[in-house]
């Protein structure tokens, strides 16, 4: 049985603040070897056509991020400014977000300045991102 399916009791542990989630290794791993890539600053944003009306998001922070309090820091960052630009992001794809070195932690407005500007360069965001 698929956890996610709706009416299950895990539902809301599948949605990245009411945004739609990538789950399982098969999927990270799809993006990361086939999935168009561009970074900016310490986060690198993969891409890929996922044929829905919907985006789907990941998030993976590599360890040379920092220790688990900055690591987690870092991934409550991004699930907030994704949930808040969804709606400004262009539709139909599976995003996996990476965060590496210690520079994602650096502040928030600091990683929402960087994080637009890849999303600008994998062709999701246009330029009033984050502005």
């Amino acid at each position: 049985r698929n956890r996610c399916q709706a009416g299950s009791r895990q539902e809301a542990a599948c949605t990245l603040v009411g945004l739609d989630t990538l789950r399982g290794r098969s999927n990270f791993k799809r993006l990361f070897t086939s999935g168009r890539a561009k970074s900016s600053g310490a986060f690198t944003v993969y891409r890929s056509l996922n044929g829905l009306d919907a985006n789907r998001y990941g998030i993976a922070v590599k360890t040379s991020a920092g220790g688990a309090v900055v690591r987690n820091r870092i991934k409550r960052w991004l699930r907030v400014l994704l949930a808040e630009w969804d709606g400004a992001l262009a539709s139909g794809f599976d995003v996996v977000v990476l965060a590496r070195g210690t520079g994602a932690a650096e502040s928030y407005q600091a990683a929402a300045h960087h994080l637009a500007k890849a999303l600008r360069k994998a062709e999701l965001a246009d330029n009033e991102l984050g502005h």
